[in-house]
């Protein structure tokens, strides 16, 4: 009997193991990533008939990328710049959300870089309040955003901020 048991179970011991392993592992807890490295960012998907009016909704703080500059202000900051062409990044001042963000312009023949909003160009002086020490540059993986259709019931909800 214990014969016929054992030669009955020997031909299923790969699906006996198999059904064991996968109990085993599927018990075990798994590690989950921290909230930091699985959070992304969301956007809108903006028609551009509506593109103007979100611009002018919300670029004044600094939920979104780019900002308010005057033309005199950028014109200053791109004659500060030799060259034919000038590199552009807009950056967090010294990274403090109270000074607010700002267009950081340089080139390939420049020697610094020139900030639009910043007063003092170039900044002789590292300790005046105009004068950026830091910047942070945030780095946005577009291909993981949740672009949501920008419907006219958000554009309210964008210039309240």
């Amino acid at each position: 009997m214990n014969t016929q048991i054992l030669r009955n179970l020997s031909g299923n011991i790969p699906a006996i193991l198999a059904i064991s392993c996968l109990l085993l592992f599927a018990s075990l807890s798994k590690d989950k990533p921290s909230p930091a490295a699985t959070q992304c960012c969301t956007g809108y998907s903006i028609a551009i008939k509506k593109l103007r009016q979100f611009m002018l909704d919300s670029l004044h703080n600094i939920a979104f990328p780019g900002g308010v500059f005057s033309k005199a202000d950028l014109i200053t900051a791109i004659n500060a710049n030799p060259g034919d062409s000038v590199y552009l990044l807009t950056v967090l001042n010294n990274c403090s959300v109270q000074q607010g963000t700002d267009m950081a312009m340089t080139s390939l023949t420049a020697t610094g870089v020139t900030f639009v909003k910043a007063k003092c160009r170039p900044c002789p002086n590292p300790n005046k309040p105009c004068c950026n020490v830091i910047a942070c540059v945030p780095r946005i993986n577009w291909s993981c955003i949740d672009f949501q259709n920008f419907l006219t019931a958000d554009a309210g909800e964008v210039a309240d901020k």
